[in-house]
């Protein structure tokens, strides 16, 4: 299982800078999917997904810091762009 999180990158851990949680559901076509779940301690949850809404692709899912909620209104997207 390591190798799936070196997949993924440092860049991908500062996601926990603005989120307590993160999950990232993946799913190729014709297999079942895969739910990653951390909240950033190091530790860490695979398991397969069903009945995701999508047939292919990755989802990721951050369940944003109270602080940091202000980075999911819309003004504050459009800065980003």
């Amino acid at each position: 299982m390591g190798s799936i999180i070196g997949q993924f990158g440092i860049g991908f851990y500062s996601s926990f800078i603005v989120a307590d949680k993160v999950e990232v559901l993946s799913k190729r076509d014709g297999h079942d999917g895969v739910s990653w779940v951390s909240d950033g301690s190091g530790e860490f949850d695979v398991a397969d997904a069903t009945n995701l809404s999508f047939k292919r692709g990755t989802q990721i899912k951050l369940k944003l810091r109270a602080e940091s909620r202000e980075f999911s209104q819309e003004v504050e997207l459009d800065k980003t762009i």
